[in-house]
This record gives C-alpha cells, structure tokens and sequence, in this order.
C-alpha cells in the first residue's frame, strides 16, 4: 500500500514539476530498484518535462553542486540515454568531479545515434584530454571542426590539442580559423599571438585591435584580448603600450577572482608547523622526483630533460598534493603516521594511474608543491625533490606577463607575486632544514648555461646513472600541457641574471620588493659557474 501511495505521489508530482517527480521516482526505485511504474514514468517523460530537468542541474552546477546535478540526471538519462542533451549535461557533472574516465562511456549511445553530432564530440575529446587521451582528443576534434565551421571554442581547442602534441603549424592553423570565425573566439586570439607575431600581418593585428576596443564583450573576454594585445606590443618592442595592456587584463582577472596571499601565506606555515620534524623518514632508492619552484622558472625545461632518460617519466604537473594535503589538514589537529600513510598511498596511486610507460621513476613538476613538500618526502621515503629557482624579479615579471589557463591567481598582482616568491623561498629552506638529504637545488641560469655539467650533478643527487639522451637535450618532444609548451620545443636557451633590468620602471613595484633576493641569486649564480 505504502508503494502505490508513493507512486501516486510521484504521478502528480511529476504534473506540478518534472523536478520533483524525478526526485519522487528515485525515492522510490532507491528503496525498490526494480519498481516498474516508476521506471515507466522516468521513461514516458517527453522533451519539454526533460528540459525542465536539464535546467535545473544546470542551476546546481552553476552553483558548484555538480554532486547534486548529477544525481538529478542520472535516473533520468539512464532511461533516455540516446538523448544527446541528457548525456552532454551528465558530461559536463562527472567533468567538473573529475571523473573523465566515465563519460566516453557515457557518450557511447548518443554517439550511436548521433555520429555527426560535432557537441558530443567536443565534449568526449576534452573529457579524453584531461584523462590524458591527447591524440584521441585530438582527432575527435579534427572531425567535429569541420562540421561546425565557424566555432571558436572547437576550433580553438583542436590547437590547444596539436600544441600540446607538439604540431605548432596545426595548432596555428586551427587559432587562426577560430578567431576567424562568427564569435572570434577571445581565448584563440591569446593562443595565437602567443605562437605568432601579429605585427607581420596588419589586418589580422586590426582585428584583433578592434576586438579589443569592444567594451560589450564579457570580462573574461576582455581579459584575455588584453593580454593577446600585449603580446603583440611586446613583439614590437613597446613597453609602454604592453604594460598598459597587462594592467587591464591583470585587472580584469583580479576583479573576477579575488585572491588573498597573506591568508594562503599563513595557512601553509601553519600546515607546515603541524607536522613535527620527527616524522623526516629514511631515505630508500629514488622512486619519485617533485620539481618545485615557482611558475616560469625553469620548472617545465627541467621535467622535458630528465624525461629524455629511459629510467623516467614526466608526468607534468600532478595536483594531487596541493589538493589533499590541505584537505587532510583541515581534519586533523596535529598529522600523524597513519594520516602520512594515506597520503603517500593516495598521492602514489595518482602519480602511477598518471604514467603511461613503466619508468621505474616518476616526476611531477608542480611548482606549486614548493609550499607542501616536506609532506610528500615525510610520506613517501622514496621522494626527492629538486627546487628550481631562476632570477626572482625576472622570474616574475614572466609571470605578471601571463596569462594562465587555470590556477595561480596570486599571478595577477605584483605584490602578490613578490609574496608567493617569498614563501616559496621561506618554506624551501625550511624543508631542507628537515630533509637535507632529499632536497637539492638548481639555478636555472646555470642549468642553461651548462646543461650537461648539471643535468649530470641532478642524476647523481637522485642516485641515477647519467644518459646520453638527456645530456644531449635538444628540445622536447611528447606531450607538453603547461605554458612553456612553445618554447621547450626549442633548443636550451640561455638566460643571463639580470635580464629583467631592460624593462626598466615597468617592474618597479617587483624590483623593490624582490631586489635582496635578486641580488643574492646573481651572486650565487657567479659562484656556480666559476666553480
């Protein structure tokens, strides 16, 4: 009795709002899994009742609920599970909870039905990007351009996939046909005056000038012509006009994420100083390497050189780390061994589902697990880092001049950037205070300097022989997902301390707050390569 006064609810619930007769159908099928008019109803719901539903997940993901929206959608796509929106929406939830892996599978039936379909298409490619299927994910987009020409966002994609791969001329050609398009796809515009100078071509640089002057555009938009706008005056050497056009963009970024620096600060000491030095375990055989740093130091060319040896893979950058650790923190008053056993199973479960070959060693280039370090070497005794570190004001003033796909929100303000450079430094030498042994330290100055002489001094610190194939690096080749892809293509480019000098007054407010440090870098730098 009591199963057919709930269906008799459903049924009048599913009248007032298809919302709510989802949510009374899976009352139902929760407590009978097998109930046939419940199943019946779900799968009698026509296009309008299921747009309803659609309109409704897509509120709770807009929301950051992407856990909700997925458990709306998915009783009613399990029995509509050809219809193409349907599986798009659950697409895009079990993308945003980082489970890629499920939706080429969820995809398969609409793909069936709908083999042309360029949306599903683009949706299972970046879904196979991001589970690190970069050559599928490439061709996937290769067919879907074609069928809907005039898409920025598929177009744009399709280069952000061949650069990635290393096809700089395909890459190329799918930014220019994305910006060409009906939306003039902002995102493309950035990538490609990144890969070309716009000041060879006057009508493409009008374009994209025009584009910027665009005051109607969104902010993100707006934000990234900024920077495409800078990086063609930087090709034309005007300072000036490029650091006017950084500003707005750093702006515009800064107004869309509000970031606090000095509160991250002391969130890491604290973290770091729950976690007594007594847990400094024995070293045994190097298993996995963390190259830290900060972004644009040297972080990406140093993962490409030791990749080169056969005894290891780059895994590029891994966030596992600076996810759990302060996840797990939160929940602890003081870390203890069963917590530092967890995170080095978790943390090495990633680390080996991310590895493609069976390289005995494995690195992750994370700059950012600079701050969490001593947690990985104190969980895994098989850890070593490397701390890359480069020119801090020239190291900034890259980074100021970025653009980043995601993440590092302390980018867009100096003084932010002068401050993550500070503690990164800080909390490097308190990790080497505690594991001398397992930490060693790179000037990337002296590493393109001399990379043989170095890379040889690397391998001997994590107890590797050396190899011709790395001694000899001439440029990456495989995958390379961060934002020196373009330029560890290239044959080792030296870098002199100090370069930064020739932007004059436009690092001003860096020079003042790292000049110390700058100092006695360049002084360090001497002294490695007179030695």
């Amino acid at each position: 009795m009591a199963v057919r006064a709930d269906l008799r609810r459903a049924e009048q619930a599913m009248k007032d709002s298809p919302v709510q007769g989802v949510l009374a159908c899976m009352a139902i099928l929760g407590r009978h899994p097998a109930n046939g008019p419940a199943r019946a109803m779900l799968r009698a719901m026509d296009g309008a009742q299921r747009r309803q539903v659609l309109s409704s997940a897509a509120a709770l993901g807009q929301a950051g609920h992407w856990q909700q929206a997925l458990a709306l959608l998915q009783p009613l796509s399990a029995h509509h599970p050809a219809d193409p929106a349907l599986a798009l929406a659950e697409a895009q939830a079990l993308g945003h909870l980082g489970l890629d892996a499920q939706v080429p599978a969820r995809l398969a039936a609409p793909r069936r039905a709908h083999p042309d379909d360029p949306d599903l298409m683009a949706q299972e490619a970046l879904a196979r990007f991001r589970a690190g299927e970069t050559a599928q994910a490439e061709a996937l987009l290769a067919r879907a351009a074609p069928l809907r020409p005039g898409d920025g966002r598929i177009a744009n994609n399709l280069g952000l996939m061949r650069q990635v791969l290393g096809d700089l001329a395909g890459a190329e050609q799918a930014f220019r046909a994305a910006v060409s398009g009906k939306d003039r796809f902002a995102g493309a515009w950035l990538n490609l005056a990144a890969l070309t100078d716009l000041n060879q071509e006057p009508a493409l640089r009008a374009a994209l000038e025009g584009d910027g002057r665009d005051a109607q555009r969104p902010d993100m938009d707006r934000e990234m012509l900024a920077f495409a706008l800078a990086d063609t005056a930087l090709h034309r050497g005007d300072l000036p006009e490029a650091f006017a056009r950084l500003e707005t963009g750093n702006a515009l970024h800064r107004q869309s994420h509000p970031h606090d620096e000095a509160a991250l600060a002391a969130r890491v000491r604290a973290m770091a100083d729950r976690l007594p030095p007594g847990f400094a375990t024995q070293a045994q055989p190097c298993r996995v390497v963390l190259i830290v740093g900060m972004p644009r130091s040297g972080t990406t060319l140093l993962e490409r050189i030791l990749d080169a040896h056969p005894m290891i893979e780059g895994l590029g950058e891994q966030d596992t780390l600076t996810a759990q650790v302060p996840a797990l923190d939160s929940r602890l008053a003081a870390w203890t061994p069963e917590a530092l056993n967890h995170l080095g199973r978790t943390y090495m479960a990633a680390l080996t589902a991310a590895a493609r070959g069976d390289a005995p060693v494995l690195v992750d280039k994370m700059p950012g697990n600079a701050l969490v370090a001593g947690f990985a070497l104190a969980a895994l005794p098989e850890a070593r880092v490397i701390h890359i570190r480069r020119d801090p004001i020239a190291c900034a003033a890259s980074i100021w001049r970025m653009r980043f796909s995601q993440g590092n929100d302390f980018a867009y303000a100096m003084e932010d950037i002068a401050t993550r450079s500070q503690l990164t430094e800080a909390m490097m030498q308190h990790w080497k205070a505690v594991f001398p042994d397992r930490i060693q330290t790179t000037l990337y100055e002296v590493l393109t300097a001399r990379p043989e002489a170095e890379t040889r001094r690397i391998l001997t610190g994590l107890g590797l022989p050396a190899d011709p194939a790395c001694l000899s690096y001439s440029g990456a080749t495989g995958e390379v997902r961060t934002a020196s892809a373009h330029q560890v293509r290239q044959p080792i480019w030296r870098s002199a301390p100090g370069s930064w000098r020739s932007l004059g007054p436009h690092v001003a407010p860096l020079a003042d707050l790292l000049q110390e440090a700058a100092t006695a870098h360049e002084r360090a730098c001497a002294e490695a390569l007179a030695g």
